[in-house]
């Protein structure tokens, strides 16, 4: 994947007491994308280390699960213009390198899968209120 399609791609991070590893998550992935981590109601420092490795937080107060965190971040990503996102998991168990695999046919496939033709009432119908 080159620079100019990492720039249409967002990895989202859903985050739960992972302040342990989402700081070498973060660090891996964001040499290849932005990357959005959703804190879950963590009760450690996983936000905070987040942010301090350069990923945008979004929280979501109480803990609400991965799949709210998920549909936050692909609303998020929605919303900012994204056309396709990678989901990776906070504990490290997907290498963030092998985001620059991921060809260009791929990221417009995934874009027209989940994105084309989708307008906001329908996204806002689709995910309920985020």
């Amino acid at each position: 994947m080159d620079q100019s399609d990492s720039e249409n791609v967002l990895a989202i991070i859903p985050a739960y007491n992972e302040a342990e590893n989402i700081g070498l998550v973060i660090s891996a992935a964001l040499k290849h994308l932005p990357v959005l981590v959703i804190d879950d109601g963590s009760s450690d420092e996983t936000a905070r280390i987040a942010a301090g490795n350069g990923a945008k937080v979004l929280h979501q107060v109480p803990n609400q699960g991965k799949g709210v965190a998920l549909r936050k971040g692909f609303e998020h990503a929605i919303e900012a213009g994204y056309q396709a996102v990678v989901t990776l998991d906070a504990d490290g168990q997907h290498d963030p390198d092998e985001v620059a695999h991921i060809t260009c046919s791929t990221i417009n496939i995934m874009a027209e899968y989940q994105l084309l033709s989708i307008t906001k009432a329908e996204r806002h119908q689709f995910y309920g209120s985020v």
